[in-house]
């Protein structure tokens, strides 16, 4: 039998039924406090499990529960069990109805994407027609993302409709789309305790992807690492884990970690540098059409002080609003892109979502979705705001996000992209390859390019070659490294090996237009040096001087004095008419292989023989022997041993 699993949590008013709901439900009472049991109330998130068979698919749903607290003074224990649901289960009491906190736990269920919904109505046993209660709530959930749920009554005290709601929530998971590609495992801790005999303990909702016993893991933030001594899941003790299921880790300090402080509520439990912290990020904002508009409710102004939920966490931060849209506070109903500053670094990735509330945490200010976890460019940076509108319509499609990511900032480090985005690597990677395939992107060396950009990097490249070579046409061609000022990666965060990655594909896609490449210098294609007409005469001249005294030549610095003799002399190296031996020193082609045979005959009569010997036998001076030598000891012809030289190959 095949196994999914999933995710639930209620949601609603202070003493509407939802821990009973839950016990009713799984035969678990989720209140595990002493102080819960004496006040009757939930105070910390509570968990619970069942399995929901599916016979006629050879199917069985395993759902974990997570039970909320309902009243006003715990809504921030409330977020933080609600960050990761597949299902919100939405209960109000038939015999109360419509409380505050219902909608204020809607508003926040909503801000936090649940995937599907259904609403209960407990305590149904306490008012005989239900119609009129029904009908109140199908209003009140006018327009939400609830607007459409099945309403189920039941009653945990006699157990009616707990059937049904089983039923109802196994045919709303089953409509559920299929979940996003695996990715980055993520444990929201939520519970952290020591155990005698054990060690450290800790409980969350397992997303994005599996962690199994025995692997090292990473907790964020602090990056103090851990390794996984044991995995429970569902309370039955396993090798491996799955995402969508509550899951509680036994971790051991790994390597130098060993005196760092133990995993707290709030944190998260990850693969080693799979994500990237950060103390900023950027975000589209929203708050609720359903907002309170009453006199004292509060706004989400520009500088506000805020708590942002996130996962099992609360964190201290500062919003920043984008300038021109929210003058006088964030209305109900409306969004903005908000950059947010918070007190310390926080590893979030695209698409994650989030909760806003004000600094005494008694107002669910706004919801907000993170387009750049970890931005390098400010807010009012018109490149930076586009492509974050661009990526705000679909903050969870890996190739919209990627594709605006190279609109805005040209050029992606794929490897280093994949810790902000919510999948792996390789599926990563083999986005951009299909983006590429349909000529969207550019993709070299783990780097992924607008095609656009990489474009205008390839033109640019060329037409520095080309220009030139239009200017100095005795030249054989353009250095390569002369290419650094025409192909440079843009302004960003890019590992340093992105230059040479980029220089690379820029001559591999002028190759493909035809340009060659030799040794260190790169031409267009149908280009042969050639002298123009101004350098003729001083090409004459220079030809000249050495066949003057062909192995007693002038420097290099008295051949070429200024930048006609230096336009020439490149050009007769280029075309081999001349040799350079060494920064000072050039012999016409012809003397240096003259000079070449005299020292190959001269050794087969008299080998080993000095430098100072050799010298005599060629004819020529200290300035020219020495690095003629040092030529042929690297052509392989000779080689030294002392001060003496001997022919490398005596048969040749």
């Amino acid at each position: 039998m095949t196994t999914y699993h999933y995710i639930a949590a209620t949601a609603g008013h202070i003493d509407h039924g939802k821990s009973s709901l839950v016990q009713a439900l799984t035969g678990t009472d989720p209140d595990r406090l002493p102080e819960e049991k004496r006040r009757g109330i939930t105070i910390e998130l509570g968990f619970a499990h069942m399995a929901l068979p599916v016979p006629d698919r050879d199917l069985s749903l395993l759902v974990g529960i997570v039970d909320v607290p309902g009243h006003e003074d715990f809504v921030k224990n409330m977020v933080a069990g609600v960050g990761a649901v597949d299902i919100a289960l939405l209960v109000v009491a038939a015999n109360e109805g419509w409380m505050p906190q219902t909608e204020e736990h809607l508003q926040i269920v909503e801000y936090l994407g649940a995937r599907s919904g259904a609403i209960v109505l407990t305590k149904a046993d306490l008012l005989p027609d239900l119609a009129a209660r029904v009908a109140e709530i199908r209003s009140a959930v006018a327009g939400s993302a609830f607007a459409d749920c099945p309403i189920v009554p039941v009653s945990a005290l006699d157990g009616t409709g707990i059937d049904a709601l089983r039923q109802t929530i196994g045919a709303q998971l089953q409509s559920l789309p299929p979940p996003p590609p695996a990715g980055t495992p993520r444990l929201a801790v939520d519970r952290a305790f020591a155990v005698a005999g054990a060690g450290t303990v800790v409980t969350g909702t397992l997303s994005g992807g599996s962690l199994r016993r025995g692997q090292e893991v990473e907790a964020s933030p602090g990056g103090a690492r851990f390794r996984i001594r044991g995995v429970e899941s569902f309370n039955q003790p396993a090798d491996k884990t799955r995402p969508a299921t509550r899951v509680a880790l036994n971790l051991a300090p790994a390597g130098s970690s060993r005196a760092a402080r133990p995993p707290r509520r709030g944190d998260l439990i990850t693969a080693p540098a799979s994500v990237t912290a950060s103390a900023y990020l950027d975000a589209l904002v929203r708050r609720s059409r359903r907002a309170s508009t009453e006199r004292g409710a509060p706004l989400l102004r520009d500088g506000l002080r805020v708590r942002v939920h996130h996962g099992t966490a609360n964190l201290p931060g500062t919003v920043r609003l984008q300038a021109g849209r929210t003058h006088g506070g964030l209305q109900p109903g409306a969004s903005a892109l908000a950059r947010i500053h918070l007190d310390e670094p926080r590893a979030l990735l695209i698409g994650d979502r989030f909760v806003l509330r004000d600094w005494s945490q008694r107002h669910t200010l706004a919801g907000g979705v993170v387009l750049d976890p970890a931005p390098q460019r400010p807010l009012r940076d018109p490149v930076q705001r586009a492509q974050l509108q661009a990526m705000g319509d679909a903050p969870r499609q890996v190739a919209s996000i990627l594709l605006a990511r190279a609109a805005g900032y040209g050029m992606v480090a794929l490897q280093e992209f994949a810790c902000l985005v919510p999948v792996t690597p390789d599926i990563l990677e083999r986005t951009a390859n299909t983006l590429a395939a349909d000529g969207r992107l550019r993709v070299f060396d783990h780097f992924a390019a607008s095609a656009e950009w990489f474009d205008r990097q390839v033109a640019g490249a060329a037409e520095a070659v080309d220009a030139e070579l239009r200017d100095h046409p005795e030249r054989a061609g353009v250095a390569v490294t002369a290419l650094h000022t025409a192909v440079a990666p843009p302004p960003g965060a890019l590992p340093r090996r992105a230059a040479g990655a980029l220089r690379d594909a820029v001559l591999n896609a002028l190759a493909e237009r035809g340009y060659r490449r030799s040794g260190a210098l790169i031409r267009p294609p149908g280009h042969a040096a050639a002298l123009p007409p101004h350098l003729t005469r001083a090409a004459k001249a220079m030809r000249a001087t050495l066949a003057a005294a062909p192995l007693a030549p002038p420097s290099r610095g008295q051949l070429a004095a200024d930048r006609t003799g230096q336009a020439v002399l490149e050009f007769l190296i280029s075309s081999g008419e001349v040799v350079q031996l060494d920064p000072e020193v050039v012999l016409a082609a012809d003397a240096c292989d003259q000079a070449r045979a005299a020292v190959v005959a001269y050794l087969r009569r008299h080998q080993p023989a000095t430098t100072s010997a050799l010298r005599t036998a060629v004819g020529t001076n200290r300035r020219v022997i020495i690095p003629l030598l040092e030529r042929l000891d690297r052509d392989g012809v000779t080689l030294r041993v002392g001060n003496e030289r001997r022919l490398a190959k005596p048969d040749a």
